[in-house]
């Protein structure tokens, strides 16, 4: 990440990453207030209406993890994409010989001299003629190292969206296991440490 926070960014991506931090902030939020309005009633529904608390109390913690995961990756895209366009700026240049990522020469297409630049390097296939977009950008640690010159073909970072999906649902599963831990198991366990400490004072 310290190569990417190097690079400069601008509104081209400040804004973007404030209107996906308000769309996550907005959808979790909803997300939680759905679950504090529907749980009793699931449970009621299928005969575990004394569950209701702890249902509801565990879909909110899984939530507020999964909210949590969503502002940090949103936060790696950011300097991704400030990143990215400092690469397509470095492109427009005209004194641009070589890639700004991996440093292969450009290719000179003398049947097409205005075409936009695009690196040769099959590994890098960084152009300008098909960006990408910050919806694109990498939202993990590798993705985003391989993204820094140098560091990862392209290959590494693409967007993936069946990726994006199975990444979101492993996150959720783990994260309802979580919250189902700390309120069926955490909590009690604590609640009655306590209770044993006062007991023995």
């Amino acid at each position: 990440m310290n190569e990417l926070k190097n690079q400069p960014i601008d509104k081209r991506t400040t804004s973007k990453y404030a209107t996906r931090n308000a769309l996550i902030s907005a959808a979790y939020l909803s997300g939680i207030a759905i679950c504090m309005i529907a749980a009793p009633k699931i449970t009621e529904a299928l005969k575990y209406g004394e569950y209701a608390g702890k249902v509801r109390a565990a879909a909110v913690i899984a939530l507020a993890i999964m909210f949590i995961r969503s502002l940090y990756r949103n936060y790696i895209k950011k300097w991704c994409y400030a990143y990215i366009n400092y690469i397509y700026d470095c492109m427009e240049r005209a004194d641009t010989e070589n890639c700004p990522r991996c440093q292969t020469a450009f290719a000179v297409d003398y049947s097409n001299p205005g075409k936009p630049k695009s690196c040769p390097n099959k590994n890098c296939k960084i152009s300008l003629e098909n960006r990408l977009t910050y919806s694109q950008m990498p939202a993990t640690n590798e993705a985003a190292k391989a993204l820094v010159m140098n560091m990862g073909i392209y290959d590494d970072f693409k967007h993936s969206t069946s990726s994006v999906v199975f990444s979101w649902i492993g996150a959720l599963i783990v994260s309802a296991a979580v919250g189902v831990g700390i309120v069926w198991f955490a909590v009690p366990y604590a609640a009655d440490l306590v209770q044993s400490i006062k007991d023995l004072m």
